[in-house]
């Protein structure tokens, strides 16, 4: 059984101001622009669909993650666009009001996990997650793979331990092989392997077997 969830697309810019005072209120101004950015953006794409805007002060400067939905599509190139055309609005207009007070910005400061492993993606997700459910007989177990689904769960459970010793970010089978198998057969971008092989792997017993 499969089940897809469409996740977001995070794109996280980092406005900067020369105090903490100044960074803060523009924090609390941008609450009130959401719908003012998701108007301008939508004549850069059709498809990018903006849903909130997170901010996280940090010291002096303000990290903002725009989170989008973009369909069917891997969407970076159109959110990054259209997060370009946002910061540009929202530096002109706010030193329209305060001139001055923004002294820069950047267009990804890192907290977007692109091309990146992170909790974020583990916990969040990031494009598209998948959810995937079988059962393994214990017939088959034993035929093709010579083991018992006690002597799995069981091995399962100890490597588990030596994964979270290690600071593992997720538990899978070594996903990684067929998502760039399918990313080089539909043209995507391989870096992207990367946080799009983040996933986490769980075993039960079943009457059946596994």
């Amino acid at each position: 059984d499969f089940m897809m969830l469409i996740s977001f697309l995070i794109c996280a810019p980092m406005f900067c101001f020369d105090n903490m005072v100044e960074a803060g209120a523009f924090k609390e101004w941008l609450q009130g622009q959401l719908d003012n950015v998701r108007d301008h953006i939508k004549k850069y794409s059709a498809h990018s669909e903006l849903i909130e805007i997170k901010t996280d002060l940090m010291g002096r400067n303000l990290m903002c993650q725009f989170y989008y939905q973009t369909g069917d599509a891997s969407g970076q190139n159109m959110t990054t666009i259209c997060t370009w055309q946002a910061c540009l609005l929202l530096e002109r207009q706010y030193n329209e009001l305060r001139p001055g007070q923004i002294t820069d910005f950047i267009l990804d400061c890192n907290g977007s996990s692109d091309k990146k492993i992170s909790y974020d993606s583990m916990l969040n997700g990031r494009g598209i997650n998948v959810v995937a459910e079988c059962v393994i007989s214990e017939e088959v177990l034993r035929k093709k793979l010579k083991v018992s689904s006690a002597s799995l769960t069981r091995w399962f459970t100890r490597t588990s331990h030596a994964a979270q010793m290690g600071g593992m970010i997720g538990y899978n089978v070594n996903i990684a092989n067929p998502i760039a198998a399918i990313f080089a057969a539909t043209g995507q971008d391989l870096a992207c392997v990367h946080e799009s092989s983040v996933g986490h792997l769980c075993f039960e017993d079943d009457p059946r077997g596994l």
